[in-house]
């Protein structure tokens, strides 16, 4: 039911462009081709709503919370609401590991474990090679100078 509503929607506004636009060409009847183009916007508007409100209703039958909450389980690769439903449930409830035998890594001043900071600070550091001085050829003399 939900898509007859999303087709209506695309066929109204198919239909308040074609009024829009014809009614610049065709000045006598100006007027009832903008009431139209304007009953085709609330029928756009309306189709819009109700179809809205039909999918938030078909995501609740199937057991997902909202519309939101299927297409982030869809996303995770979960169809099943009750799978997902227990996921999040397991995401939500604290680990049973207790926090004194968690070993907390040293942070950086930029918020990096430090040896994570370490790997990145070695590998952005290049090898300075020394440069080549310019050299003035002699056909170009007095141009740029070319390095050699």
């Amino acid at each position: 039911m939900s898509t007859a509503f999303a087709f209506l929607g695309w066929f109204a506004t198919i239909y308040m462009g074609w009024n829009l636009l014809t009614s610049l060409f065709v000045p006598s009847r100006r007027t009832s081709k903008l009431k139209r183009a304007g009953i085709a916007f609330l029928v756009l508007t309306a189709s819009i709503l109700i179809g809205g409100i039909l999918f938030e209703n078909d995501a609740r039958n199937e057991g997902s919370e909202s519309v939101n909450d299927r297409q982030e389980a869809n996303s995770v690769g979960i169809y099943d609401p009750a799978v997902w439903k227990a996921e999040k449930e397991g995401r939500r409830r604290p680990s049973a590991i207790s926090t004194s035998t968690v070993t907390r890594l040293p942070i950086s001043s930029s918020g990096l474990p430090l040896h994570v900071w370490h790997e990145r600070r070695a590998l952005s550091r290049k090898v300075d090679l020394p440069l080549p001085r310019p050299t003035s050829s002699p056909v170009g003399a007095g141009r740029h100078p070319t390095v050699t």
